[in-house]
């Protein structure tokens, strides 16, 4: 029994079962490729003529076009064989028919020649890049400005190195344009000037430079004005008293003054022309007076230095202006002149203590019984040694001046005896908590009239000198 009726070489068996070619026909598909050789050598399928669906029997693809029967696009440059062969005549088995560096496919998509290869050359939108540089950038050739950006694809792919598909190619919200024609920023770049502010922030909301990181030349970084210091990153001088915002911040040369003391750098305020309150601006404190511009008292004499320049015309820079030894502040309380020597060795209160003494002993020069026991100031210093300051030196309970008058001892606190009339007693009362609190309450409200009152006239004369 013949087990092969067709004589292909193919059991009839395995034909019906396995590959459903017809076991009497040698050439099931009748495209003069006998079902074994298509199985077997040709791979292509014996069932139809045309494996690949392109329109193209499997023989003539085989023997006439040498394509390949199981692909209908045997290059792959996306163009079926068919239509390379009947539509444009381009080589089914060569991506680019005319070797000019671009696909047959992207030619025939933007009107181009494929069997032309002086095409690749030409410019049409005029942008600077040939059709073969559009190919590779990926951009469009009858588009000068592919991403509408305001920069030609050629300006972008050769001179800026930008990327001609993005309109902002360092997102920083400004289009490559405007940063090559308008601000003249760098497009590959989000903060040309490297202060940390993006460009667009720089231009369109501080509106520092952004080509500059230090717009007003401070010496502070207009980043750091606007986000750590938050001065005026547009004026050097924030606070307009002539000192720059990096001068203050950064440190300003306190010069020698004529003591030879208080050198150093000192930083103030940028916001305030006046860092300690002190009624001086802060560069007349460093250049002019000398005076410490973050202290409102310099020489610690108790008196404000603007009070002291603009008021009693003394010097801020020591406590004793007239070297009277009394210090500026004493001699202002008690209402003498600070600049005026010659007050020293007076005696306003008639007491026998001169205002010198009475500064040394921490009396009052002008009242010649500081503490009110009936004993004078000089008595109670020079000739019963008893404390001016206190009208009851030995705590016994009675004035150092009713002692002395009555024959007892203002040091001794065991007499009077107790059963001696003890009129008139001392007027010492037990210190409380409350009048503590009172007093300081007290002495800070004063001290608060007094300060105001000072800095209100200080501004006047500023006012009146302008």
């Amino acid at each position: 029994m013949n087990n092969d009726t067709d004589s292909d070489k193919i059991h009839d068996w395995t034909e019906i079962r396995y590959f459903k070619t017809n076991p009497i026909n040698p050439d099931t598909d009748s495209d003069t490729l006998d079902d074994f050789m298509e199985l077997n050598f040709y791979t292509t399928n014996p069932l139809t003529n045309d494996s690949d669906s392109d329109s193209i029997s499997d023989p003539e693809e085989l023997f006439v076009y040498n394509t390949d029967p199981n692909s209908a696009d045997s290059d792959g440059d996306t163009l079926s064989d068919y239509e390379e062969l009947f539509n444009y005549s381009t080589n089914p088995r060569a991506i680019d028919t005319d070797s000019d560096g671009m696909p047959d496919d992207f030619e025939i998509v933007w009107l181009l020649d494929p069997n032309n290869s002086s095409d690749a050359e030409l410019d049409f939108d005029n942008d600077g890049l040939d059709n073969l540089s559009e190919y590779t950038n990926g951009t469009n050739l009858f588009l000068n400005d592919t991403d509408i950006d305001g920069l030609l694809d050629g300006a972008e792919v050769i001179h800026y190195k930008t990327n001609p598909f993005i309109n902002d190619t360092d997102s920083d919200h400004l289009l490559d344009g405007e940063e090559v024609y308008i601000y003249f920023t760098d497009p590959v770049n989000s903060d040309t000037d490297n202060d940390g502010l993006i460009d667009s922030q720089e231009v369109l909301i501080f509106f520092t430079n952004p080509l500059l990181s230090d717009s007003d030349m401070d010496g502070i970084s207009d980043w750091k004005e606007i986000t750590c210091y938050f001065t005026d990153a547009l004026k050097n001088d924030t606070d307009n008293e002539q000192l720059s915002d990096g001068e203050e911040i950064l440190g300003f040369f306190y010069p020698t003054n004529q003591y030879g003391n208080r050198t150093g750098f000192f930083t103030t305020n940028p916001l305030n022309n006046d860092t300690d309150l002190d009624g001086l601006l802060d560069k007349d404190e460093i250049v002019v007076y000398l005076t410490n511009p973050n202290n409102n008292d310099t020489d610690n004499d108790g008196i404000c230095d603007g009070i002291e320049v603009l008021i009693y015309g003394t010097n801020p820079l020591t406590e004793d202006s007239d070297q009277d030894g009394m210090p500026d502040g004493w001699e202002v309380l008690y209402y003498f002149n600070p600049v005026n020597s010659t007050d020293a060795e007076k005696d306003f209160d008639g007491d026998g203590l001169t205002n010198l003494e009475e500064y040394f002993y921490s009396t009052n020069p002008r009242k010649d019984d500081t503490d009110n026991d009936d004993l004078t100031d000089y008595e109670e210093l020079f000739n019963y040694q008893t404390d001016p300051l206190d009208e009851d030196t030995d705590n016994d309970g009675y004035l150092d001046g009713w002692e002395v008058e009555n024959g007892y001892g203002p040091l001794n606190p065991n007499d009077p005896p107790e059963q001696t009339n003890p009129l008139p007693q001392t007027t010492k009362k037990p210190i409380t908590v409350g009048a503590i609190a009172l007093n300081i309450l007290f002495a800070g409200f004063l001290g608060t009239i007094a300060f105001t009152i000072g800095w209100f006239t200080i501004q006047t004369i500023r006012k009146k000198k302008k």
